[in-house]
């Protein structure tokens, strides 16, 4: 399984590190990507589980590059979050820039498109 952990910018972060050694923990999804300091943690406290960086604001979309040269598997998309985080109300061609930017930048860091687990 995958386990999904709380934002760097949170106070559950750090207690979250903890749960990745876990049985059954196949890799990691980190919410509110934004930056790569937190995936050198998770690396840090489990190296061998594969990252996923979840975008959810706009911030992230800025860092996409750099998050994706921290050693990332691959990228999700939280849309709501990120809808929120921008104030868009549409979720069709309101979206399709960050969706598209997220699948180019992963496309030119070589990461996988989509899960095969």
């Amino acid at each position: 399984m995958h386990l999904r952990i709380n934002g760097a910018d949170t106070d559950w972060f750090q207690h979250d590190l903890a749960l990745l050694s876990l049985p059954g923990v196949r890799g990691v999804m980190l919410a509110k990507a934004e930056h790569s300091a937190p995936i050198g943690e998770i690396h840090r406290a489990a190296p061998n589980l594969p990252v996923v960086a979840l975008i959810e604001s706009a911030l992230g979309l800025r860092h996409l590059e750099v998050i994706a040269a921290a050693g990332i598997a691959r990228f999700a998309f939280g849309s709501i979050d990120f809808q929120l985080d921008l104030g868009i109300a549409g979720e069709r061609e309101e979206l399709l820039f960050a969706r598209s930017t997220i699948v180019l930048v992963s496309r030119l860091a070589g990461l996988a498109p989509r899960s095969t687990a």
